[in-house]
């Protein structure tokens, strides 16, 4: 048998045994196996992503502010894309939702307000991707009164 890839930004294989080894960008491939007689047959390989590690995980915020999440990134991208949700699910929310900045592996998540004194904490999920190859995590952010509020 002879093998070939379709896709060789995922990977790479091995014509004579079909030994794959996976790089380090997720993604689809198809695999192609030919025998001596032409006969040929195909399936798909699949890299997924890998999980980030952000520093912070969390983080409980009791003032208005910039809060830093920093990914260490397995790839020599060096940038990372940031988004923010609303983890409040099935509550109101009082303050608006914090703006979110990437710069290099940095995301800041700035906020305007913190909750009222005896008002409910507002979490946010920060999801953070390697632009590069697709690595992936996520941070929570937790905006709180000083004085405390309930669940804080």
């Amino acid at each position: 048998y002879t093998y070939s890839l379709s896709a060789t930004d995922i990977g790479t294989i091995v014509p004579a045994t079909g030994v794959f080894t996976a790089l380090e960008i997720a993604g689809t491939a198809t695999v192609r196996a030919v025998d001596s007689t032409g006969v040929s047959g195909t399936t798909m390989v699949t890299v997924l992503p890998t999980l980030l590690v952000v520093d912070p995980g969390t983080a409980i915020s009791t003032l208005a502010g910039a809060q830093i999440f920093t990914a260490v990134l397995n790839s020599a991208s060096a940038a990372v894309a940031c988004s923010i949700s609303d983890s409040n699910l099935g509550s109101a929310t009082t303050i608006a939702k914090p703006a979110v900045v990437a710069a290099g592996a940095v995301c800041t998540v700035t906020s305007t307000a913190v909750p009222v004194a005896g008002a409910a904490n507002e979490t946010f999920t920060i999801t953070i991707v390697d632009t590069w190859n697709g690595d992936h995590a996520t941070a929570t952010l937790t905006l709180a009164h000083p004085s405390g509020s309930p669940g804080f």
